[in-house]
């Protein structure tokens, strides 16, 4: 999420920051190589989109060729374009791993008292004083980590692990005081839906890892 929005921050910064010089250079370039007002080429070249009005400026408004270029704003220009194409690689950089990163985001249902739901790469724990309810989350896990795979649970009342891949599920009991793997050779590599639900369960202390 943070690599997405500096780059897209980035991409938005320099992009406008690369305009403004880019009218500056045309405005200056054109009161030398054209014959036309200068701030009318600077419209064209901000207004006509894909750098076309660039491409009309530099073929058809400098009608002055023998005349030395001002060279204005050119160092600038060539630097602030690089740091736009660095931006840019930034933000694909970001959207990719935002798009494709785990959601860790908790979808509770039911009554929860004292509920603290922690997830990241490594794992997901629970814990409540009072839980009555489910609690689901979706994980990228590589085969290496479905076959490594563990869950350590206690709890006051019933406490079930479910998950779901497609038309793929299997749900296990580790309600009371459970320690253990879980095989989860049925399911493959990728994303897999997994749910908590714990119904009239107390002091709970569940987490799960594949780390």
């Amino acid at each position: 999420m943070a690599l997405f929005i500096i780059g897209l921050v980035s991409f938005v910064l320099t992009f406008i920051i690369t305009l403004l010089i880019l009218g500056l250079w045309v405005y200056e370039d054109a009161k030398v190589k054209s014959n036309q007002q200068p701030g009318l080429w600077v419209l064209i070249v901000l207004i006509v989109p894909n750098l076309i009005g660039l491409i009309i400026y530099l073929l058809v408004g400098r009608t002055n060729k023998s005349s030395p270029s001002p060279g204005t704003y050119k160092k600038p220009l060539i630097a602030a374009a690089v740091c736009f194409l660095i931006a840019i690689g930034l933000f694909i950089g970001g959207l990719i791993h935002f798009t494709s990163a785990d959601r860790f985001d908790a979808q509770h249902i039911g009554s929860f008292v004292g509920i603290h739901d922690n997830a990241n790469s490594r794992g997901w724990t629970v814990s409540a004083d009072i839980a009555n309810g489910t609690s689901q989350r979706n994980f990228s896990l590589s085969a290496s980590e479905l076959a490594a795979f563990y869950a350590i649970s206690s709890a006051n009342g019933e406490v079930w692990l479910s998950f779901r891949q497609g038309e793929r599920a299997k749900s296990v009991d580790i309600s009371g005081i459970f320690s253990g793997p879980i095989d989860l050779s049925g399911f493959d590599a990728g994303r897999l839906e997994i749910t908590m639900e714990f119904v009239n369960a107390e002091n709970v202390n569940t987490a799960i890892s594949w780390r």
